[in-house]
């Protein structure tokens, strides 16, 4: 059961007001609905799991400065997605091994492409990237204090 395709349907960006303080910043990915569908490629049918991933930017006081959604589908080629959709449908979950596959592939690529969007804007990457230090610093920090 892999992960054939992730289309990009929506991506945007906007910063609301400038704001230069201590600020939150918080990452969501939500499926939103799964669905049947042709694989004409494979020549099978698979599910399209449909997604919205959305990064907030907030100040002390939760007021949202700026935001970055990417809506989208991921592809899915599955043995039995009718019974998949039958669950969805009635439960508005996926099992756990496509649930947290889809996630991990939602963030894989949703995350690369909202820390491009957060550059253009001007804004805070949304991901935590690493920085160099001096020699000395790294040394101090690698101690390990049990």
């Amino acid at each position: 059961m892999p992960v054939v395709g992730i289309v990009l349907r929506e991506m945007k960006g906007k910063r609301i007001a400038d704001y230069n303080g201590v600020m939150n910043i918080n990452s969501n990915s939500a499926i939103k609905d799964v669905e049947e569908i042709d694989l004409p490629a494979v020549g099978r049918r698979g599910i399209k799991v449909n997604f919205e991933f959305k990064t907030d930017y907030q100040t002390e006081k939760s007021n949202t400065f700026a935001d970055i959604i990417i809506t989208g589908d991921v592809l899915w080629l599955v043995e039995d997605a009718s019974t998949i959709i039958k669950n969805w449908k009635k439960d508005k979950k996926l099992p756990e091994d496509i649930s947290l596959q889809t996630i991990n592939t939602i963030l894989r690529k949703c995350a690369t492409k909202a820390l491009v969007l957060s550059e253009d804007l001007n804004l805070p990457p949304p991901i935590a990237l690493p920085f160099a230090t001096r020699k000395e610093e790294a040394q101090q920090s690698q101690r390990y204090i049990g």
